[in-house]
C-alpha cells in the first residue's frame, strides 16, 4: 500500500523503483535489516521515512525487538477489503524477503489465508511459521462476538495472544468490528477502514489508524499515522497479482459453499438433537412414572404386610389368652390357677369357692413359661 498524502500519489510499488543489490552484495551483508536501516545497530534514524505501509509493517516484524503486527481492516461487503488485504500481504512478503532473504513465496501464499471457515484457522494455527503473513478474511461470519465461548473463538484468542513470538503479520478483515470478538480489538495495533473504492481504476483507498489503548479509561483512541509531521489520511491499495486473485476467488467460492453446507448440516443436526432431547425427556418421564408406580406398589405391599402382621399378632395373642387364661391366686387359701372364664371382676376359687378379684386382662396376661409352676397349697383354716 503506497502512501497517499494530500499531494499527488506516489509510485505503486517502491520495490521496483529502487535499485536491487546484487546477490554478491547481499552475501557480503550479515544483517540485511541493519543494512537497509542504514546503521550497524539495525535501527533507523529518529525520523525514519517509509515508502509504503508494507515497508513499515515489515520493518517492525523484522526488527530485533521481537515484534508482531495485528492489522484489522473493515469495510462494507464488496468494498475491496479482501483484495486490499491480499495486496498488503503480497507487498509485505516482498519486503520481508528483501530483509531476511529468500523468496516472497516463503513468507506468503494462499495457504496462509483462512476464508470464513473456522477450520481453516485451526489448520493454519498448526502450521504457523516465523515472519509469515497470515490473513483471516471475513472473520465476522465465523468469529461472532455473541459466540465468544465457542471453540473457534478460543482458537482465535489463542492466536492473538501467542502471535508475538512468531514475529508475523496477521491481517483480519470483516464487515464491522462490533461483530468480532473483543480480544481482536484489545490486541490489534492498526485499525483500517475502506474509504473509497475505485474498482474501475483498479485500486482502493484505505484509512489506517494507530489504535492507542487507554488502560485506565478502558478506551481505545484511533489516530492517523503520520510521517515527517505530515498526517497520512489515505493509503492506496492496488490489485494483487493474478496468481493470487484467481485462486483466491476459487477458494472463497469453495469456502462459501462449504459454509452453506455446514449451516444446513448444523440445522439438520440441531433438529436431530432436539428430537433426541424430546425422546430422552419422554423416556425420562416414562421412567419416573414407572418408578412412582413401583414405589406405590411397594408402599401398598408394605401396608398389606403390616396389616397381616398385626392381624397375625392379634390372632396369636387371642389364641394365647384362650389357651392359657389369666393366672390368679386365691387370697384365702393360696390356691393358684389359670382362669379361662369370661368374668371381668371376680372369679370363684376352685379350692375354697372364695371370690378372687380378676386383674385387668391386657396387663395381667402371662405365659406359661414365665410363670411359676402350677402348685396347689392349702392353708390351714379353722371353721
Amino acid at each position: 500500500m503506497p502512501i497517499v498524502y494530500r499531494r499527488p500519489t506516489q509510485t505503486i510499488d517502491p520495490l521496483y523503483s529502487e535499485s536491487e543489490p546484487s546477490s554478491l552484495q547481499w552475501d557480503q551483508v550479515t544483517d540485511r535489516y541493519a543494512a537497509l536501516c542504514g546503521n550497524s545497530d539495525g535501527n533507523a534514524n529518529d525520523e525514519m521515512t517509509f515508502s509504503s505501509l508494507a515497508e513499515m509493517l515489515s520493518r517492525r516484524v523484522c526488527s530485533r525487538y521481537n515484534k508482531n503486527v495485528i492489522f484489522a481492516m473493515f469495510g462494507e461487503p464488496g468494498s475491496g477489503k479482501s483484495m486490499a488485504a491480499l495486496s498488503l500481504a503480497e507487498s509485505c512478503a516482498k519486503w520481508i524477503a528483501r530483509f531476511r532473504g529468500g523468496k516472497p513465496e516463503d513468507y506468503f501464499t494462499l495457504d496462509n489465508v483462512a476464508v470464513i471457515h473456522p477450520i481453516m484457522l485451526q489448520d493454519m494455527v498448526k502450521r504457523m511459521q516465523s515472519h509469515n503473513i497470515y490473513i483471516l478474511d471475513d472473520a465476522g461470519a465465523a468469529y461472532d462476538a455473541r459466540n465468544y465461548m465457542k471453540q473457534d473463538n478460543k482458537a482465535l484468542g489463542y492466536v492473538l495472544q501467542t502471535f508475538r513470538t512468531l514475529n508475523s503479520i496477521l491481517i483480519v478483515t470483516g464487515v464491522d468490528g462490533a461483530m468480532l470478538d473483543v480480544n481482536l480489538h484489545r490486541t490489534a495495533r492498526y485499525y483500517a477502514e475502506v474509504s473509497e473504492s475505485h474498482h474501475d481504476l483498479g485500486y482502493t483507498d484505505v484509512k489506517v489508524f494507530r489504535a492507542l489503548r487507554k488502560y485506565r479509561q478502558k478506551a481505545v483512541h484511533y489516530r492517523y499515522l503520520n510521517q515527517n509531521r505530515t498526517q497520512i489520511i489515505r493509503y492506496r491499495a492496488y490489485l494483487p497479482s493474478k496468481d493470487l486473485i484467481e485462486p483466491y476467488e476459487a477458494l472463497r467460492k469453495e469456502q462459501a459453499l462449504l459454509i452453506q453446507t455446514m449451516e444446513d448440516q448444523a440445522e439438520k443436526k440441531k433438529q436431530e438433537d432436539l428430537k433426541k432431547q424430546q425422546e430422552a425427556r419422554e423416556q425420562e418421564k416414562i421412567r419416573k412414572q414407572e418408578e412412582l408406580k413401583e414405589k406405590e406398589e411397594l408402599r401398598r405391599q408394605e401396608k398389606i404386610r403390616k396389616q397381616e402382621e398385626l392381624k397375625e399378632a392379634a390372632k396369636r395373642k387371642k389364641e394365647l389368652k384362650k389357651r392359657e387364661g389369666i393366672y390368679l391366686t386365691c387370697p384365702v387359701c393360696g390356691y393358684g390357677w389359670y382362669y379361662k372364664g369370661n368374668r371381668r371382676k371376680y372369679a370363684t376359687c376352685p379350692d375354697c369357692t372364695s371370690n378372687v378379684p380378676i386383674q385387668s386382662r391386657p396387663n395381667t396376661d402371662r405365659t406359661i413359661d414365665t410363670q411359676t409352676p402350677h402348685t396347689t397349697t392349702k392353708a390351714s383354716t379353722s371353721c
